[in-house]
């Protein structure tokens, strides 16, 4: 129970210090998925999850990730060359350890996922479809498998597991390298479907302002850059105006394609993040976009009324979990 209350306490601790370099730098974003219910339906996280989904419009994912932000790291598939099991960014709390699957054993902390809000474009099924095989099949070239798994499959004739591993080590392992650029070359295509280059384009393009951030004036941004140590940050991108002002047309419709959930690729009105609000969220004043009631509807229907009882525990994975030191 100890352990529960000082991992919820470094989770805050870590959205804060989101909060604060997204601030600094200008970049908007706002709580996604189960955070945006817990924000509204119990003013903070839903009391039996374990991690907090913020999601921010493309320009701003690309600059957030060249942010180097101190006690922290912001993690993605396109900025590591780690091997990792998901297609978003995570910002880490590099003082803990925390590692969801052994199968992928790649160290992690205490994060949040930070989930890129792309334009639908002409054919959003099917990119939907060719991003969801193509992480699928990435990573399945990398994910390990166990002598003792192995041999529970073998003696309890789970012949389906025991096929899929050999296919694992057969067929997708050897084209590792080729998968992951199949990934990367997606991902860039969502951005750059955006507007935004992606990180092998031009990172600065589409920068959003601080103006279209909650709370926050141009002005402000530019001397909060000055405060505190945030490296990566283009001052002039930081205070700009956002897409707007760019004079490219806007989408009508966006995804979220990055998310291994069912909700990948569905799309909703770009109007619904035309505005920001402000929520309390567990002592912190937290964005959600103008349309959050219609989102929320649209991906879970009635999400106002709390689930059955059997149903409200996490579904997160936490294979190691060290509170008190980072990875070695």
């Amino acid at each position: 129970m100890q352990n529960d209350r000082t991992y919820r306490t470094l989770l805050l601790e870590t959205l804060t210090a989101f909060s604060d370099v997204c601030r600094q730098a200008g970049i908007r974003w706002w709580l996604a998925f189960g955070s945006a219910i817990g924000a509204v339906r119990h003013g903070g996280m839903i009391p039996w999850d374990d991690d907090v989904d913020v999601m921010m419009p493309r320009a701003d994912y690309e600059r957030f990730l060249r942010l180097q932000v101190p006690g922290y790291e912001i993690l993605s598939l396109s900025c590591s060359a780690d091997d990792l099991p998901f297609g978003y960014a995570k910002f880490l709390h590099r003082g803990t350890t925390l590692i969801e699957q052994r199968r992928y054993p790649r160290p992690l902390g205490v994060f949040i996922d930070v989930f890129p809000l792309d334009a639908a474009g002409p054919d959003p099924e099917a990119f939907r479809c060719a991003y969801r095989g193509a992480l699928r099949d990435y990573v399945r070239s990398f994910r390990l498998h166990f002598w003792d798994e192995w041999c529970s499959d073998l003696f309890h004739g789970r012949w389906h597991a025991v096929f899929a591993a050999v296919k694992d080590l057969l067929l997708y392992r050897p084209r590792k390298a080729s998968l992951r650029r199949r990934v990367l070359a997606l991902d860039r295509r969502a951005a750059e479907v955006s507007g935004a280059g992606g990180v092998a384009g031009a990172l600065g393009s589409g920068a959003s302002g601080a103006s279209g951030m909650a709370g926050v004036s141009g002005s402000g941004a530019a001397g909060a850059l000055d405060t505190v140590g945030v490296s990566g940050v283009d001052k002039d991108a930081a205070v700009s105006g956002g897409p707007e002002s760019s004079g490219k047309t806007q989408p009508s419709r966006l995804a979220i394609w990055s998310t291994n959930s069912e909700y990948r690729g569905i799309t909703f009105p770009a109007q619904w993040f035309s505005e920001t609000v402000l929520v309390p969220f567990e002592g912190l004043q937290a964005p959600l976009p103008v349309g959050n009631d219609a989102l929320l509807t649209l991906l879970y229907g009635d999400y106002m009324t709390l689930p059955p009882v059997s149903e409200q525990r996490s579904f997160h994975h936490h294979w190691f979990l060290d509170l008190t030191r980072g990875p070695l």
